[in-house]
């Protein structure tokens, strides 16, 4: 009888969570977000998460009252890139990328360093950038773009600059940090001898312009700069 009793409270319990929340889904550039928020406040996200890029899993985990908790997962490609546990803000496990490096200056061969840590590695820059409009100064066709984030002793990006290589020539482009979500710029601090310290991080992608984008004028061979704000926060937050 207890047993009967038991499983009908925790059928109840969870029919009664389920119906507390609502599935959602937004569009960040090429992610595509599936997730679930309150019914009573649908900016408050609650329960799993899950993000996509080309119908790819790139990154899953849970939320409760609005805050990552618990164990992250992270995927480039077919391959587990990194695990973040929100709840302890511990780095699980961490493969690294090729396309992503730092660089901490003012070091002494016996110091011992360790690199800046971006949460969600690869995928993870890659939903930064696309949080913002940055892609609006792609030329059309293929573009490479250098990006280098100037991060301090607390992890929090001071400054990013990129450079965009094209067909049309390459120009040099600041980017300004404004109404984006802090999970999405998070970092680790890098640190030196167990101390964290400011740092430099690289990362190195393709992107891809269209017709009407980078409109600045054209290119003489000859880099060019300008500042560029972000759009306003992701939708359905």
């Amino acid at each position: 009888m207890k047993k009967l009793l038991l499983a009908l409270f925790c059928c109840f319990a969870v029919g009664a969570y389920a119906q507390d929340t609502v599935k959602k889904s937004n569009s960040v550039g090429k992610f595509d977000e599936q997730f679930m928020v309150l019914k009573s406040d649908k900016k408050v996200r609650q329960g799993s998460y899950h993000l996509y890029t080309e119908k790819k899993l790139v990154a899953s985990g849970n939320y409760d009252k609005g805050k990552r908790v618990g164990v992250w997962s992270f995927y480039n490609g077919d391959e587990l890139e990194q695990q973040y546990d929100y709840t302890s803000n511990k780095v699980v496990l961490n493969h690294g990328s090729k396309a992503i490096s730092c660089e901490v200056e003012n070091t002494q061969p016996s110091d011992s360093v360790k690199a800046a840590v971006k949460i969600g590695g690869y995928n993870g820059l890659s939903m930064l950038v696309a949080s913002t409009d940055f892609s609006s100064n792609a030329d059309v066709g293929n573009n490479k773009v250098i990006h280098v984030f100037t991060l301090d002793d607390k992890g929090e990006v001071q400054s990013w600059m990129a450079t965009i290589k094209s067909a049309d020539g390459i120009k040099v482009v600041n980017q300004k940090i404004v109404d984006v979500d802090p999970e999405v710029v998070k970092f680790i601090p890098a640190m030196v001898n167990g101390k964290p310290v400011a740092c430099t991080v690289t990362f190195n992608s393709d992107m891809k312009g269209i017709k009407g984008a980078g409109t600045d004028g054209t290119d003489t061979g000859k880099a060019k700069t300008r500042g560029s704000g972000f759009g306003g926060r992701r939708g359905g937050e």
